[in-house]
């Protein structure tokens, strides 16, 4: 019962700190925090007597005494000993790295971190469902962010881009790495009770009441289950280790990187390499751009509205000229800056699509994948105009069909082959008796559903008679090299959820995050609702460019300069053509 007791007032005395104005008198914390010590000491038990350290040092470093929080500090991790490292010494040297970064340490920061980082490394990612990662991370990000800025003030510029490579979207590469030909081992009873209750929700989605919560949660359960499987099988992760000089190789002569990483609410760290230099700033985020960011994905979450001009003072890095005379530019990212399009940003007193061919990667190291051996071409393409998905309304798209056709054609005509879904034909059951890993494209225009925060991986396109979850796509086996989603928010990823303003870890989740788990290397989808008659006309266009020859960045930023080239001027507005952005992961490949 005094254990009991005591971790009690050791979590009350917690609250009161944080929820105590910060420059608000707490000599009486320090009291509680004193008497709460003794009885740990009492007791004898060591992770008490840490935890009560720990509470002292919360107050010391609200009433700004560091010399005295790093202290405490010290102490809780001398009685800690070995005990508790996977979170209780993480905690204490995430805040000894913070308060030696309020009094400017940057030395001793770096060394903190550097030990915090390579601890929590140890036990990140034994924990493989997504968001329980993000969640481990979100009390231990400062060890990053705080290392990346280390890093920074003191001279070492890769050091600083290595440790944020750790916290950005670690998990694609992950995915990436797995081997999607493997067949799943006859003693593996996960995946075909999987795949039973995704039959199941798809039946049940077919009545008016729907799949129960009890039978989603039980699909969630399983492919949590079915993705430690995965890793575990695999043993070790063989990621690729990351360095700068790595990148720079992977890029042609006429490449470019622009790389975010947000440090804390008002410092923006970017990144501009070439394959020969590259340079690293510090940029100020203030409050007046946080809102203005704020206010971009409200206003644009729908239709695309809002004002880019005014982010682009922003967001822009201090040093560009490493972007001269360079033809292709890819774009990393990082957090709620997944919902700006940048390539629609102004540039050179026009879009930045205008100049660049457009990319979007979820960090630098996915660009150090290996590639994939050219397969003979051979595309799918699904158009639906008219659904018939029991429950729900939804309108027609007159152009979908005649855009899969057109698709088709243009594929046709250049002497590939094109296998087509249309209509009636465009069925979940029709589409899952092909073999989707041999197709080397695939476009589906339908119509695709935002992205939910707390459940991203059920966003969900629709076929003829159903919809199409992420989580049953993400278990495919895909072997294409492009899949088009002509689809309204098809490109939405979760930036926040389950409680997390921002996802820690930046991990990828969502319809775009589904192909790529799924073996997908480049995913062309929208951010916001799109038109179909623009997305008809830009679709083709970019299939037409791809078919003779182009890399599919190039493809999408001639469909992009054609169609405005012809828009009449209202439609030459962002909102019409912006939402369509490639995102890509692997080695890129080089058109010099």
């Amino acid at each position: 019962m005094e254990i009991i007791r005591l971790r009690r007032d050791l979590d009350r005395l917690g609250v009161d700190n944080s929820s105590r104005p910060r420059a608000a008198p707490r000599d009486d914390l320090l009291d509680r925090a004193a008497i709460l010590e003794q009885w740990a000491i009492s007791l004898g038990i060591a992770e008490f007597i840490a935890c009560a350290l720990l509470r002292k040092a919360d107050i010391l470093f609200a009433l700004n005494r560091h010399d005295d929080t790093l202290e405490a500090l010290t102490a809780a991790r001398s009685a800690l000993g070995r005990l508790r490292e996977s979170d209780l010494l993480a905690f204490i040297l995430t805040k000894q790295a913070e308060a030696l970064a309020c009094m400017n340490d940057w030395t001793r920061v770096n060394d903190i971190c550097a030990e915090g980082i390579s601890l929590v490394e140890q036990f990140r990612f034994k924990i493989t469902p997504q968001y329980a990662q993000s969640a481990y991370l979100r009390p231990r990000i400062s060890l990053y962010t705080l290392g990346v800025r280390a890093a920074y003030e003191i001279g070492q510029p890769d050091l600083a881009l290595g440790r944020a490579e750790l916290a950005k979207c670690r998990s694609v590469l992950r995915y990436q790495a797995q081997d999607r030909d493997e067949a799943p081992s006859q003693s593996d009873d996960v995946e075909p009770e999987f795949r039973k209750v995704c039959q199941q929700i798809d039946a049940a989605q077919k009545s008016p009441r729907g799949a129960s919560e009890a039978l989603r949660n039980k699909r969630r359960a399983l492919w949590d289950l079915l993705t430690i499987q995965r890793f575990q099988s695999r043993g070790v992760d063989t990621l690729p280790e990351f360095s700068v000089t790595a990148v720079q190789d992977a890029l042609g002569s006429n490449d470019a990187v622009i790389y975010y990483f947000r440090i804390d609410a008002e410092t923006l760290l970017t990144c501009v390499l070439n394959r020969d230099e590259f340079v690293i700033d510090m940029l100020p985020f203030p409050p007046a751009a946080q809102t203005a960011l704020e206010e971009y994905i409200r206003e644009s979450s729908q239709s695309g509205e809002g004002n880019l001009g005014l982010l682009a003072r922003f967001l822009w890095p201090k040093r560009d000229h490493l972007l001269w005379n360079k033809s292709r530019l890819f774009i990393s990212p990082h957090q709620l800056l997944h919902a700006v399009p940048f390539h629609a940003l102004p540039f050179n007193g026009d879009f930045l699509i205008k100049t660049f061919a457009v990319g979007y990667i979820p960090n630098l190291s996915s660009l150090l994948l290996k590639g994939r051996r050219p397969a003979k071409p051979k595309v799918l393409a699904v158009g639906i105009t008219d659904y018939h998905v029991d429950g729900v309304i939804l309108r027609r798209l007159p152009d979908a069909e005649i855009e899969a056709h057109e698709v088709q054609d243009t594929h046709q005509g250049r002497g590939i082959h094109v296998d087509l879904l249309s209509g009636s034909e465009a069925s979940e059951e029709r589409l899952l008796l092909r073999d989707m890993g041999e197709y080397t494209c695939l476009h589906f225009a339908t119509h695709g559903q935002n992205v939910e925060s707390d459940t991203p991986m059920e966003s969900y396109m629709y076929l003829v008679d159903s919809k199409l979850e992420a989580i049953e796509i993400a278990n495919w086996r895909l072997r294409a090299d492009l899949v088009v989603l002509s689809a309204c928010s098809s490109g939405q990823r979760a930036i926040r959820g389950r409680g997390m303003n921002q996802l820690p870890g930046d991990d990828l989740l969502g319809l775009q995050a589904a192909f790529f788990a799924a073996g997908a290397r480049r995913v062309l989808c929208c951010l916001w609702p799109v038109g179909s008659k623009a997305a008809r006309t830009i679709m083709v266009a970019f299939h037409g460019f791809l078919a003779g020859g182009m890399e599919a960045e190039f493809a999408l930023q001639a469909a992009i300069k054609q169609y405005l080239g012809g828009a009449r001027i209202l439609r030459r507005e962002p909102s019409y053509w912006a939402p369509f952005f490639l995102a890509l992961v692997g080695s890129p490949s080089f058109q010099e």
